[in-house]
C-alpha cells in the first residue's frame, strides 16, 4: 500500500547517521545503510547534533563508500523528522499468454499498482505477503514461488517520516476471478503484457522493480484470464 500522504518513492534512498561510526545502530533496524559526509549546516538541522537519522536520496548513477550530497537531497530535514522503519510485502503474479509474459496489476486511487502491504505483528514477511496478495485480489489460493528482492517508499507520516521496506515475491494462483479490496480503495484487477505494465505502474520503484526480474520470471502455463473490475 502506498501513503495517502503523497509518497516519494525511489530505488536510491539512503539512510545517514552522523557521525559515520554509529552507522551499526542503523543496521540493527534493519534498514539498508550507506554511509555518506553530511556538511555542517546538515547537522544543525537535527535536533540533536551528532545523532540524527536522515534521510538522502543521492543523484542518480552515484556509487561508493562516500557520497557528497547538498541539503535539498535530504527528505526528512526541515523539519526534521526522525525515521521510523515500516516492513511490507507483496507479489508479482505472472503469466505467459501466447508466448507473452503478462503481470497482474490493481487500481488503486487512481493508479495502477502491485498488490502489497504493511506487515502485522506476529507474522512473517512471506506470510505477510500471502496474506495481501489474497486480500486484495480476493482470492485465497495465492502461493510463493522465490523472493524477487525489496524496494523503498518513503514518506512523512504526523511527527515521523517513514521508510516502508516493501519484499517482494513471484507468486502463483490458480484464480479465474478476482474481487478487489474495496476496504483499500481497489477498484480493478487486470492482467497487462510486460511492457505495457511497466508503462502503467505509477511508480518508478515498482518499473523498475519488474524490469529488473523479468527475465527470471518462469512460465507460468495458467491459462488466459479476463480484467475482472468488481465480484
Amino acid at each position: 500500500m502506498h501513503s495517502r500522504h503523497g509518497g516519494v518513492i525511489s530505488p536510491h534512498l539512503v539512510i545517514v547517521r552522523c557521525p559515520t561510526e554509529r552507522l551499526a545502530d542503523i543496521a540493527r533496524t534493519g534498514l539498508d545503510v550507506e554511509p555518506a559526509d553530511v556538511f555542517p549546516s546538515l547537522r544543525r538541522g537535527a535536533k540533536q547534533p551528532g545523532e540524527a537519522l536522515l534521510v538522502a536520496m543521492p543523484p542518480d548513477g552515484v556509487t561508493g563508500d562516500r557520497i557528497h550530497l547538498s541539503a535539498d537531497r535530504f527528505l526528512n530535514l526541515s523539519p526534521y523528522l526522525p525515521p521510523r522503519p515500516v516492513a511490507a510485502a507483496g507479489g508479482v503474479l505472472a503469466r505467459h499468454v501466447a508466448g507473452r509474459l503478462q503481470v497482474l496489476l490493481i487500481h488503486r486511487r487512481g493508479v495502477w499498482d502491485l498488490p502489497k502491504g504493511k506487515q502485522d505483528r506476529g507474522e512473517t514477511i512471506s506470510e505477510c505477503a500471502v496474506r495481501e496478495v489474497n486480500e486484495e485480489l480476493g482470492i485465497d489460493d495465492a502461493r510463493i514461488v522465490e523472493p524477487l528482492g525489496r524496494t523503498r517508499h518513503g514518506y512523512p507520516e504526523g511527527r515521523h517520516f517513514v521508510l516502508k521496506t516493501t519484499h517482494w515475491y513471484r507468486m502463483r494462483s490458480d484464480a479465474r476471478q478476482f474481487r478487489p479490496q474495496a476496504s483499500e480503495q481497489i477498484e480493478a484487477v487486470g492482467w497487462f503484457h510486460l511492457d505495457d505494465a511497466i508503462r502503467h505502474l505509477a511508480f518508478e520503484g515498482l518499473r523498475a522493480l519488474l524490469r529488473r526480474v523479468s527475465g527470471g520470471i518462469e512460465e507460468d502455463a495458467r491459462p488466459a484470464g479476463r480484467l475482472n473490475e468488481g465480484a
